[in-house]
Formats: C-alpha cells, structure tokens, sequence
C-alpha cells in the first residue's frame, strides 16, 4: 500500500495545477473544465482579432458582456471564483513543458517586437535625469532615510537656488536625443515599426524641450512634474485616506519603499511623462 501523501491545494501564487498531471486534467481546484474549454473556443470564434490587441489580463466579463453571443457564459464568468479559476488553467497551459517551442518562440517574438520593448535593448540609452534627481542626489547624505530624500524633494519646489540643476536636467535631455538618435540610425533595420514609432515619439517629446530657437519667450511657471512616489500617494489615495499628516506620510513611504522593481518602473514612467 502506497504512502505516499496526496499534494496539498497550491495557492493562487504557486503552482495552480497538480503536478501529478501535466496536461491539466486533474486540478488543484475544482474547476468546469468542460464550460472553460466552451468560453475559449466561443471568444476566438466571436471575438477573433479583438483578442489580439487585448493583454492576457482583460477582464473576460466584460467581453461577455458586451458581446451577445457570449451570453450562455454570464454565469460562468461572474462566479467569485472565476478570476483564480481562468489564471489556474492559464499558468497550466503556459508551463513550459505544455508549450511547443513554436508556442515559445511566438511569444518572445511578439514581446520582443513591441514598442516600449526597446527600451531594454543593448545600446539603448539610459533616460535623462530631471533637474530635481540631480537636486536630489547633491543634497542627499549617505544612510538617509526614504522619508528624509521624500523632505528633500519638497523643498526642490521652494528652493530658488535651482538653476544649475535644471541646466544639469537640459544638458542630459540634450545627451538622450543625440543617443537615442545615434542608436536608431545604427540599428534602424533590426527595429520594428511599432519601435520606431516608440522611439520617434521620445524623441519629438523631448526634443522641443531642448531646442531654443530665438529670444526665450516669457511663460508662466509650470508647476514640477509629480514624482514617482507623489504618483503612488495619488494612485492609491483612497487606501491612505484615513490617515492624517506625518503619520500618512510614513505610511506612504513605507509601502512605497517595499514596491517591486517592477512597480517602481511604472512610477517611474509616470514621473517621466
């Protein structure tokens, strides 16, 4: 008689899947495989190539909603449990031993293909820095807090004494275009539309910012762009609205400190819009 011990269910973060089954059939959860294998088929038959231009993380719902011939699947969808359900078949279906390596091989070649991608490239330059990181960064002591660098970024807003960092701003804008120009000119031919289009885009944003053709015309001082954790605090506003004064202000920081690499970058953009 065999001993050994039946998996426990896997959360949501783990394996969704039962290991002792590749192709999905026996589940950590109890799902409708019949009605879900039914959804997929009907999206790609109603939907066609709307599902292309939609991320993985669309909500299915309200593609049934808005498409009539997705009805029969209302309740499917609305059910609670649906979300962990739909991401539980997903991570079985794009485990790499259920993949072919054309599976793979598409995936990476969409991925690779888009726009904002390029940013990863080798040779890419690196973004241009704001007049308030170098304010920053000259007025910042080694071990400071992420509350302290917060108190210095407020008072870049007040401080007069800002010139030189906004020539230090200008002058590392005027560096990204010359090499963002330098790098599409030399990789022009290995780049997709959709990245030339990105990288066209950067460049007429910035490059007007750069140029200053003429007598400098007299204009009402724009307020400083957001920065990334005023960004966070506006974002999620509601999550810091029982708090008040200093206290919210750490809580602020303290879970704006704990954000992933990957969430910091989205702040990041946003700052640099």
């Amino acid at each position: 008689m065999s001993t050994r011990k039946r998996n426990r269910v896997p959360s949501a973060s783990e394996d969704e899947i039962s290991d002792s089954d590749a192709t999905g059939k026996k589940t950590a959860l109890d799902l409708p495989v019949f009605q879900f294998r039914d959804l997929v088929v009907a999206l790609e038959e109603v939907c066609g190539d709307e599902l292309s231009k939609l991320t993985a993380g669309t909500s299915i719902a309200k593609l049934v909603e808005k498409h009539d011939k997705l009805k029969p699947f209302e309740e499917l969808v609305n059910n609670p449990a649906f979300p962990q359900q739909w991401k539980a078949l997903y991570a079985a279906a794009t485990r790499p031993k259920n993949l072919t390596l054309a599976d793979a091989n598409s995936y990476l070649k969409r991925f690779l293909g888009q726009g904002e991608t390029v940013t990863f490239f080798d040779g890419y330059p690196a973004n241009p820095r704001r007049a308030i990181d170098y304010y920053v960064a000259a007025k910042r002591k080694p071990n400071m807090t992420v509350l302290e660098s917060a108190q210095i970024r407020k008072q870049y807003k007040n401080d007069p004494d800002i010139e030189k960092y906004k020539k230090q701003g200008e002058a590392d804008r005027v560096r990204f275009v010359g090499e963002l120009k330098a790098f599409l000119e030399a990789n022009e031919s290995r780049l997709t539309d959709e990245q030339k289009k990105y990288i066209d885009h950067r460049i007429k944003v910035i490059e007007p910012v750069v140029k200053s053709p003429g007598p400098k015309k007299e204009k009402k001082e724009k307020k400083p762009k957001k920065t990334a954790l005023e960004w966070f605090a506006e974002v999620n506003a509601a999550e810091f609205s029982k708090y008040e004064g200093e206290k919210r202000e750490k809580r602020i920081l303290k879970k704006f400190s704990k954000l992933s690499e990957a969430e910091l970058i989205i702040y990041e953009k946003l700052a640099n819009k």
